[in-house]
């Protein structure tokens, strides 16, 4: 299987993005998901993580809303 990796500009790795559907996620919001030790966090488009890689499910922070679904455990 593919690992799709977010660079930077350099073309230096920063993380693994989540497959989502066909492809590397997208960003909602400002966000997108990352996959680090098979755990699931957010990336900004800095790319500066914003929020750790400790679930095992994350949805997205679609609509605007501040919140998202999560599973962990």
């Amino acid at each position: 299987s593919k690992e799709w990796l977010k660079i930077d500009k350099s073309g230096k790795p920063i993380v693994t993005s989540y497959f989502f559907d066909n492809g590397p996620d997208y960003y909602v919001n400002g966000l997108s998901r990352f996959v680090k030790n098979n755990k699931i966090g957010f990336i900004n488009r800095k790319g500066r993580p914003t929020i750790p890689a400790e679930y095992d499910w994350a949805g997205t922070f679609t609509y605007n809303f501040p919140i998202t679904l999560v599973a962990k455990g």
